[in-house]
């Protein structure tokens, strides 16, 4: 259901309202990198719907194949990239914890057959959002790295993260207050340290740098392990001998797998439909994995 509706709601804010970009009735960010986990979910739930499982096997598996590529549209239409970073590593963990002997074939095949997809849907399409976010990506790593030019989002980020890791050392182990981080900047502006563009910001773009930032080394470390405890536990499982619980193991790797990426540039788990989307499928996937494992 929520791949259906991160279609319905693209659609809506496309073809409806006019718009370019998607943003979900919350940020364009956060609607993509949600929607990205959704279609994840749903590949796992394929993995999942089984003849030993459920009936009506074929049923379960339309429904859910859907579902990922109505999420995944959602994603795209957003025209954001932060969570797509993260999918190379959500296929590694999917191979590590569904490829043997026995099926690597058959995997490598399939995932043979995903890449040639992905890359024909980039090359005939004029426009797309890969295309563009990679175009806008160049010119501003250009910009700032080989002129100097604080231009776009990404030019934006690298600002904020130069100003933020200039300033960490002077308060390290708690961190600096955000109205006394805020005035700060200011005076590093005036001075002339510190591009103009960083006062534009709200804030660093990087869930650790923000961490680090304003709560120093105790709230960075809370952050991580926040995310390093779970995915060990849940990294534990990914070759059980039960089919059922690496499914589950796989998914919460995935799912912090993608929350940690999208972290390197958005403060993601700081926004409260992120943070909540996260904890309760953490919590979710736990409580079923460690079932499966009980029923065993």
């Amino acid at each position: 259901m929520g791949g259906y509706s991160a279609a319905g709601i693209a659609i809506w804010q496309l073809y409806g309202l006019g718009w370019s970009d998607v943003d979900g009735l919350t940020n364009g960010v956060r609607f993509g990198a949600i929607s990205t986990m959704l279609g994840i979910l749903c590949v796992a739930g394929l993995l999942w719907a089984r003849k030993e499982v459920v009936t009506d096997v074929w049923r379960w598996r339309l429904a859910l194949g859907v579902g990922a590529l109505s999420a995944w549209y959602g994603s795209l239409m957003s025209g954001t990239r932060g969570a797509w970073v993260a999918l190379p590593v959500v296929f590694i963990l999917f191979c590590l914890a569904l490829f043997s002997k026995r099926n690597l074939y058959k995997g490598t095949a399939l995932c043979a057959a995903l890449l040639i997809a992905v890359s024909a849907w980039i090359a005939v399409t004029p426009e797309n959002p890969v295309k563009t976010g990679y175009r806008n990506a160049v010119n501003d790593v250009g910009d700032y790295f080989e002129r100097g030019i604080v231009t776009g989002s990404i030019g934006g980020r690298f600002a904020v993260w130069d100003a933020a890791v200039m300033n960490i050392p002077e308060k390290p182990l708690l961190g600096w207050g955000v109205k006394e981080y805020r005035q700060h900047l200011e005076r590093q502006v005036s001075d002339g340290l510190l591009d103009p563009y960083v006062l534009q910001l709200s804030h660093t773009h990087n869930m650790y740098l923000e961490a680090a930032v304003y709560k120093g080394l105790v709230g960075l470390l809370t952050v991580l392990a926040l995310l390093v405890f779970p995915f060990y536990y849940f990294g534990l499982r990914l070759r059980s001998p039960c089919m059922n619980v690496r499914i589950f193991a796989v998914s919460g790797t995935s799912l912090i797998a993608v929350f940690s990426i999208l972290g390197l540039s958005h403060i993601g788990l700081y926004r409260n439909d992120i943070l909540l989307f996260f904890l309760v499928s953490l919590m979710t996937l736990w409580a079923c994995m460690r079932a499966e494992e009980y029923s065993l």
